[in-house]
């Protein structure tokens, strides 16, 4: 893929997951306990959401127009190289 038309915006896009992963997201603890709160219940949700990192995601989209969460998710991952 290093050549694909994609190679560019993955590569950024990977760059700031490893930043992401280092510095910001939430230890892997509270998503195991997110997936065995799902894999055990009774009455599974749709979704979970695994920390902080994962909620401030969550809020954003739903508080955000279409327009400002794609500006906000460019700013923090795709602005990065």
């Amino acid at each position: 893929m290093e050549n694909s038309a994609y190679s560019d915006i993955t590569q950024t896009i990977g760059n700031a997951m490893k930043d992401m992963m280092k510095n910001q997201s939430s230890p892997t603890s509270v998503v195991a306990e997110a997936v065995l709160k799902a894999t055990t219940s009774e009455t599974p949700e749709t979704r979970y959401t695994a920390g902080e990192d994962a909620k401030m995601i969550k809020d954003a989209r739903k508080t955000m127009s279409d327009k400002e969460f794609e500006e906000f998710i460019g700013a923090n991952f795709l602005s990065q190289k």
